[in-house]
């Protein structure tokens, strides 16, 4: 499945407003270290590529009826990175991401 980053950004855009009208809000979204271990980035021979395993996406979300927010963590597949100038960028889709998209 290929998505345009546009696509992508509009999804993302309409989830946040759906949680927005409830009230809910992302306090926080970091990728960490997965339960089973320490996260492993293996950078390929160009310099330029990586491969990131072992990760985990951790989330909190608050809410009006949530007293201190929701926090979850969930391991995530495997995810590839690419070198654009100085910056590491996600390169494709993992399962996380195609979770939330509408199916094409």
């Amino acid at each position: 499945m290929k998505v345009e980053r546009e696509e992508l950004k509009s999804s993302m855009e309409a989830m946040v407003l759906v949680w927005k009208t409830g009230g809910v809000s992302c306090a926080a979204c970091e990728i960490v270290d997965s339960p089973s271990g320490e996260m492993d980035i293996v950078v390929g021979g160009d310099g330029k590529s990586a491969i990131v395993s072992k990760a985990a996406l951790h989330m909190k979300t608050v809410a009006p009826d949530l007293d201190g927010g929701v926090e979850s963590t969930t391991n995530i597949d495997p995810f590839a990175l690419i070198k654009v100038g100085k910056k590491w960028k996600f390169d494709g889709l993992n399962d996380l991401i195609t979770d939330i998209l509408p199916a094409s």
